[in-house]
């Protein structure tokens, strides 16, 4: 089940009074400039006998994802597949708030050449594409993966945001894209956590401070149109 995007009144209210009565950021981007980011739509979320990661939810965001990505490669808009890793180097996580068997239980079924490192079959992924191995919940931190690099040698600038979960890594990548200078689009109805409201939670601290917060509808849209423009 696809958690609900609509942001609350109250928030949206206040947002709008500070961006000329809208919630969007954006009326158009340069796809030539833009990156769609597909996170951690890995295998761990899918496997019942690994409770710690499994994410039902992500079942239900399968279809807007894979839309986002024929809608990218139809425009002109680079895709890059974000695979998470955990391990023993990341000692804040290892040694406080992870450990013992859980750990790693987590570290064996998200080392690179797992089943639980690659991505889920049910994701229209291409061989011709980006992956990004990362090693925290933050893919644009330098010691996480190389993204940073890769995209500015590209010019890009502007970041489109799926998969999972939507209040970890997904949440923590638009966080540090934005203060580090990304236009961000969160796609509200194409990441998934395990809770409504923590999911809710992180849509509302996006719409006002991080993000623009659009569907995956409203985001096609615009990137067609985008498209459409850099054409005329």
């Amino acid at each position: 089940m696809i958690h609900s995007s609509e942001i609350p009144a109250d928030i949206r209210a206040r947002v709008e009074s500070r961006r000329d009565g809208r919630l969007e950021t954006m009326d158009t981007i340069d796809p030539s400039r833009t990156a769609l980011l597909v996170i951690d739509a890995q295998n761990y979320f899918w496997m019942e006998d690994l409770p710690v990661l499994y994410t039902p939810e992500m079942d239900g965001i399968v279809g807007n994802m894979n839309s986002l990505v024929d809608s990218s490669r139809d425009n002109g808009v680079p895709v890059y597949w974000v695979q998470h890793t955990f391990n023993e180097q990341w000692k804040s996580w290892y040694q406080k708030t992870t450990k013992g068997d859980v750990a790693r239980a987590m570290i064996e079924h998200t080392a690179p050449g797992s089943y639980g490192f690659e991505i889920n079959e049910a994701l229209n992924v291409r061989d011709d594409e980006t992956r990004v191995p990362k090693t925290r919940y933050s893919t644009m931190l330098p010691n996480s993966s190389d993204i940073d690099e890769q995209l500015r040698q590209k010019d890009i600038d502007t970041l489109i945001i799926t998969g999972g979960l939507t209040n970890c890594c997904c949440e923590s990548t638009a966080r540090d894209a934005m203060m580090m200078d990304y236009d961000v689009v969160f796609v509200s109805d194409a990441n998934a956590t395990r809770s409504q409201e923590q999911h809710q939670s992180t849509l509302v601290s996006m719409a006002q401070l991080f993000a623009d917060v659009r569907d995956t509808k409203s985001t096609i849209d615009m990137m067609e149109e985008s498209a459409r423009l850099a054409r005329v």
